[in-house]
């Protein structure tokens, strides 16, 4: 590494960076789609689904994938 350019090493450090802010920017996006749709369908996750034009098996695993909080139910 010492015979490596100083520039080099930071420059990964600023992609992966990058990379991470995107996925982070990506995965908060989709949370708040979810939550939308939910609060639309007002709570019914089959009618959330159908709104996103998804299965509502996969918005289930999304929920549970992305670590979606879901508003209380009123």
């Amino acid at each position: 590494p010492e015979d490596l350019p100083e520039a080099l090493p930071e420059t990964d450090t600023a992609a992966d960076q990058s990379k991470r802010t995107y996925y982070d920017a990506v995965v908060q996006s989709k949370k708040e789609i979810i939550l939308r749709a939910i609060e639309q369908a007002q709570n019914n996750h089959i009618e959330a689904a159908r709104l996103l034009g998804i299965n509502p098996n996969y918005l289930q695993r999304l929920l549970r994938n992305l670590n979606v909080n879901e508003p209380p139910q009123s």
